[in-house]
């Protein structure tokens, strides 16, 4: 491996840890706005995290050719365990970021499904108020209506 793919590789992989905390700070405004049901702002973060997802990947696929290279070269010294460090730095910080968002997937399915209960129990309690009205077989006593005035 060059020198100046070293530095290329450390930069991606720079650039790779800095995404990954973006993400990460993505995915705890996406948990706030959950607990404030604000569809509009989860969608921005939403369509934000996908692309993050996307230039990481983008990433992930030039530092493979890397590593490949560096493989074949059988890189060592100071700049190799520099890279080595930033590559565990990055594979730490992807399994931080993977855990976060199972656990917002989570915490959304339970935000769901409370919402779902809470529309059922509404809807049981307007079935209740309006199959009173007008419906059922009581007897009720005739009305007087006053004409005159």
């Amino acid at each position: 491996m060059k020198l100046d793919e070293k530095e290329d590789a450390a930069a991606l992989l720079a650039a790779q840890l800095a995404d990954l905390a973006r993400y990460r700070h993505i995915l705890e405004a996406q948990r706030a706005v959950v607990r404030m049901a604000d569809a509009g702002l989860l969608d921005r973060f939403t369509s934000q995290a996908r692309a993050l997802v996307a230039d990481i990947s983008v990433r992930d696929d030039q530092l493979l050719s890397f590593r490949v290279a560096a493989q074949t070269a059988a890189a060592t010294g100071p700049r190799a365990a520099r890279l080595a460090d930033l590559h565990a730095e990055v594979q730490r910080e992807r399994a931080l970021a993977g855990t976060e968002a199972q656990t917002l997937a989570a915490e959304i399915g339970r935000a769901t499904q409370g919402v779902a209960e809470q529309i059922q129990r509404s809807g049981r309690a307007l079935e209740t108020v309006f199959g009173g009205y007008g419906s059922g077989s009581r007897v009720s006593v005739p009305s007087l209506f006053d004409r005159r005035g």
